[in-house]
Formats: C-alpha cells, sequence, structure tokens
C-alpha cells in the first residue's frame, strides 16, 4: 500500500498520515492547501513563488506526457492521467503498425497481385490518422477543453 499520494497541483506527496490535517481524500498536499484554500495565512510573495513551482510542475508534466503520445500514442494519455482513452489509443496505433509492419501476414489477402504500396495505403493512412488525433487530444487536455 502506499502511504502517500502525488499531489494534484504540485507533485509533492500527500501523505494523510503525516499531515492529519488533510482529509482521507485530499488531493493536495500540506503546502498547497495552506498557500492556496487559506488565503489568509500566507504572504502573496510566498503564494506568489509556490505558484511559480506550480506553473513549472505542470509544464513539465505536460510535455513529458507529449514527449510520450509522439513516440506511442495513447502513451501521452495515460501519464495524463486518462487511461481508457489512453489504452483505445494504443491499441489502434499498436494495430495499424503491425498492420504496416507485418504486411505479409499470415493468409495471402485478397488483393491478388497489386502493388505493395496500394496494399500498405489504408493501413498506414489509419496509422497517421490514429497519431494525429492522439495528439491533438493530448493538445486539447492540456488546455482543458
Amino acid at each position: 500500500m502506499k502511504a502517500a499520494k502525488v499531489c494534484e497541483r504540485c507533485g509533492r506527496a500527500v501523505c494523510v498520515r503525516c499531515d492529519p490535517e488533510l482529509g482521507i481524500g485530499s488531493k493536495q498536499c500540506g503546502q498547497c492547501v495552506n498557500v492556496f484554500s487559506r488565503r489568509g495565512l500566507v504572504p502573496q510573495q510566498l503564494r506568489a513563488r509556490k505558484q511559480l513551482q506550480v506553473d513549472r510542475h505542470q509544464a513539465w508534466t505536460g510535455r513529458v506526457a507529449y514527449a510520450l503520445g509522439a513516440v506511442l500514442s495513447g502513451a501521452g494519455h495515460v501519464a495524463s492521467g486518462v487511461p481508457v482513452r489512453g489504452a483505445l489509443y494504443a491499441f489502434g496505433f499498436l494495430f495499424a503498425l503491425a498492420a504496416v509492419l507485418l504486411h505479409q501476414g499470415l493468409v495471402r489477402g485478397p488483393y491478388g497481385e497489386a502493388p505493395l504500396y496500394l496494399k500498405l495505403a489504408p493501413a498506414a493512412l489509419l496509422l497517421l490518422g490514429v497519431h494525429l488525433l492522439s495528439l491533438r487530444g493530448l493538445r486539447r487536455l492540456r488546455r482543458g477543453e
């Protein structure tokens, strides 16, 4: 069992055992709760510094998710916290990739003696389409649409 979760704002550990003031379902660390929820406790300078830390963390996680999505469609969605959509994108991407790479197949196709580029065109278009849709979905997820 993991004792700590990750803060949704800054990425620090959220430990309910260590900080009994936090609620059981808390998704923010003690610092973020004090800085952003209890406004009168923290001076404006410290709040601004914490907001810069939060912005840096969110930009970094967004870049990592986008890089994972560029390497393997769907992996960026899984890293961003949308695992079902990521699994569907990854399945479509890997299916199309397998169709392109394993174009000989196990059974002879019904195309006859058509040129190879005509055989691979549908799978390559599917591969490109799924990859572009995944990256567009990641960009929208990052902007919050």
